[in-house]
């Protein structure tokens, strides 16, 4: 006569390789599908750049002055207007080589007196063409941080661009 603890026993143990083989079975599809994004920190490493944004107080007008730039890879130089305390509509782009550290950014309407505005880096994503939503902003070596700047355009300034 069979003991019934050892049916149990038996029945347990094939349970639990189960589990334990398709545990393993879906970390491993699951590590296998995952996309590992490389570290700022290496990009910066190997390309010895960090990104790097300065744009200062403008006169108001259809241009806006980059008084200091430094790119680890192409970049968009992307002007927003303010919209309640964080960066609104885009009124100007422009695309930035790594070898460039200043320039210019065309706008589509003038700043105004007494506004607030936005410089953001944006990544290219390749067809050197700015689209909102594919081309994204850069982050600094945290990658927590997007590379920003606020700007006033302020007729209350010394006669300097940038």
């Amino acid at each position: 006569m069979e003991n019934p603890n050892s049916k149990n026993t038996v029945v347990w143990v094939i349970v639990i390789i189960v589990i334990l083989v398709l545990g393993t079975w879906f970390v491993v599809r699951y590590n296998r599908n995952k996309t590992v994004a490389p570290s700022t920190e290496t990009e910066t490493t190997l390309d010895s750049v960090r990104n790097n944004l300065t744009v200062k107080d403008q006169f108001p007008g259809d241009i806006v002055f980059v008084s200091d730039l430094a790119l680890n890879r192409p970049a968009f130089v992307v002007i927003h207007k303010e919209n309640a305390g964080a960066p609104g509509a885009i009124i100007g782009t422009a695309l930035f080589d790594t070898a460039s550290t200043t320039g210019q950014v065309k706008l589509t309407e003038k700043t105004v007196n007494g506004k607030t505005y936005y410089a953001v880096l944006y990544g290219d994503n390749g067809n050197k063409t700015f689209t909102a939503g594919d081309d994204l902003p850069l982050t600094d070596t945290d990658g927590a941080t997007v590379i920003m700047k606020t700007f006033k355009a302020t007729t209350d300034l010394e006669d300097s661009k940038g």
